[in-house]
């Protein structure tokens, strides 16, 4: 509730989604925002944000891009995010006591999201029986051409943090039975590669309606 104070979105209407399916923003489209500092602490707040609130870790993400000369149309997709937290601003991580410590991991790929760079967006989730651990939402450093390609680097990803936590497992300081990685290209369930069902977010979504 402070952060909509400090912005002046408490007489904003509420929305459903972090950001404006419709639009795709650019680096050079609109005008240049006078007041970059403000854009850049904004968004700031909003990624420190991301550690308890895992809905609006693509969409920050996807703000961040736009730090160094951040124009409107970032800002209003930034206010937007703040209008959607307005509509659940008390919503947080629900850690289950369920004796359940199979480790889960679900991973998807936005192919070439940026329309400036072409380049895919990964996202993965890493829960602990059904509690949350781990989430990232991350822009991949090289153009993957095909779909397919882009997926199997968003597995690439969660499998190195399952590596980790393997390693503090093995050390004891975390429980975990099994680990299973659940990806949602079809193409490579059709393979035989990686078979899987579902996605990090839409399981996100998911596991936000049950808790």
């Amino acid at each position: 509730m402070d952060l909509l104070k400090e912005y002046d979105c408490l007489t904003y209407s509420s929305v459903s989604s972090p950001l404006d399916p419709t639009i795709k923003l650019r680096s050079e489209d609109g005008a240049l925002f006078p007041d970059p500092g403000y854009y850049r602490k904004l968004v700031g707040k909003l990624n420190f944000l991301t550690n308890t609130r895992l809905d609006i870790a693509y969409s920050v993400q996807h703000l961040i891009q736009f730090m160094q000369t951040p124009r409107e149309p970032h800002l209003k997709a930034a206010i937007h995010v703040l209008r959607y937290l307005k509509k659940d601003p008390t919503l947080g991580i629900f850690l289950s006591n369920d004796p359940n410590y199979i480790v889960s991991a679900y991973c998807d790929s936005d192919w070439a999201a940026c329309p400036d760079s072409t380049k895919s967006v990964s996202g993965y989730i890493v829960l602990l029986g059904e509690s949350p651990i781990s989430w990232k939402s991350k822009k991949q450093t090289i153009v993957s051409l095909p779909s397919t390609e882009a997926e199997y680097r968003s597995v690439r990803k969660v499998v190195g943090e399952l590596v980790m936590f393997s390693l503090k497992n093995d050390s004891g300081a975390i429980g975990g039975k099994t680990r299973k990685i659940l990806s949602q290209n079809e193409q490579n369930r059709k393979n035989g590669h990686l078979g899987a069902t579902g996605s990090a977010w839409r399981h996100l979504w998911r596991w936000r309606q049950n808790h």
